[in-house]
């Protein structure tokens, strides 16, 4: 990361009360909408972040697949903010769930703004998250993924991956996603191949 000047803890750079109010900002009320990206080349894991988001938003906070996996949490299970600065984030690695624990110092540039992801709403939940993922891959100087694998690590869900060049029936696939979507179980991201210029 060419543009880093130090790591900071958000307390040391935003208004405390927004940070806290006892919860990351009443993580209950988080969406995809918030999800912003930096310089990480992580936005498949983004992508996979958001989409999981908007589910938890869409089955009103019913299924926790984002906010059920920060502790620590207040007695409903929300994620609730650390002063000490620890988090540990539950991931499916390896065939179970792991706990990856990790600090809330995050990277800043030189511009003063932060190189890591971030939610646009101030909230902690994209930045604990990110930074929890990327720690199993290597740090923050990830070099990329695919996001069918990325849902399946911060969600536990199987993924199908279809490659729609090569479907025979996409009448059939899309009506396959539609459906899935209505019953709420189904998370769908898109990727491309590389793209040649011409």
């Amino acid at each position: 990361m060419k543009h880093l000047k130090s790591w900071s803890r958000p307390i040391q750079v935003a208004d405390p009360l927004k940070i806290m109010n006892g919860r990351l900002n009443v993580a209950e009320q988080i969406n995809g909408f918030e999800v912003m990206q930096k310089q990480v080349h992580d936005c498949s894991v983004l992508s996979a972040l958001a989409v999981a988001a908007h589910h938890e938003m869409k089955t009103n906070y019913q299924t926790r697949l984002i906010s059920g996996n920060i502790y620590p949490q207040d007695k409903y299970g929300n994620p609730i903010y650390n002063p000490a600065g620890k988090y540990v984030v539950k991931m499916f690695v390896n065939g179970a769930w792991r706990a990856i624990t990790i600090d809330d110092y995050f990277p800043r540039s030189k511009y003063e703004s932060w190189t890591c992801a971030f939610s646009q709403a101030g909230k902690l939940w994209v930045n604990i998250l990110e930074k929890a993922y990327l720690k199993l891959h290597g740090g923050y100087e990830f070099t990329g993924s695919c996001s069918s694998r990325d849902l399946y690590v911060l969600t536990g869900w199987l993924p199908e991956v279809v490659k729609i060049a090569k479907t025979p029936d996409v009448n059939g696939l899309w009506h396959k996603i539609l459906q899935g979507t209505k019953t709420r179980d189904c998370l769908i991201t898109l990727g491309t191949d590389v793209i040649p210029d011409e």
